[in-house]
């Protein structure tokens, strides 16, 4: 046990070191801000929103807003990513849980921005509360369920199937 905590919050320091640093934030956080802007506009572009995006933004005549760091999956991945690593468990059951969790994340963050636009359109008021305090923890908790999810399945044995016969 001890070993894994000093493995998650070595390896969750090495990623906040890494993301505080300008070739990460301009050279891989700002694209991937510009490509959530991207994607997040074409969904909301073919729920008929007549979206587009500019940059780190997703426009729309009826709503307009900035994609910025926090909105983009990438601590809550980083945070999944990192528990999954540092986690005794074979490497064959480590490398499909990064993969598909990470990429649940992502998916996931889409959802929530396109759910955001969405409470931004019929509720202005409350976006800001949805996006704070509902999004920003409810993020956060899923990436830690979908760790236990995984946990759980890594360890997890094959029992042997026997067949009762007569």
């Amino acid at each position: 046990m001890l070993k894994f905590v000093v493995l998650f919050a070595v390896g969750m320091g090495v990623f906040y070191g890494l993301a505080s640093l300008p070739w990460f934030q301009q050279g891989l956080f700002a694209p991937y801000l510009r490509l959530n802007a991207t994607v997040s506009a074409w969904i909301l572009d073919v729920f008929g929103e007549n979206a587009s995006s500019a940059d780190f933004s997703v426009l729309t005549p009826r709503f307009q807003f900035q994609i910025q760091r926090g909105c983009d999956a990438i601590a809550p991945s980083a945070l999944f990513a990192t528990a999954v690593i540092a986690f005794p468990a074979a490497l064959r059951r480590k490398v499909p849980g990064v993969l598909i969790g990470v990429g649940a994340l992502v998916t996931i963050n889409l959802v929530r921005i396109v759910s955001l636009y969405y409470t931004g359109v019929y509720s202005p008021s409350a976006f800001e509360m949805v996006h704070v305090e509902v999004w920003q923890p409810l993020f956060i908790l899923i990436a830690m369920l979908l760790w236990v999810a995984w946990a759980l399945w890594a360890t997890q044995r094959k029992t042997a199937r026997t067949d009762d016969v007569c």
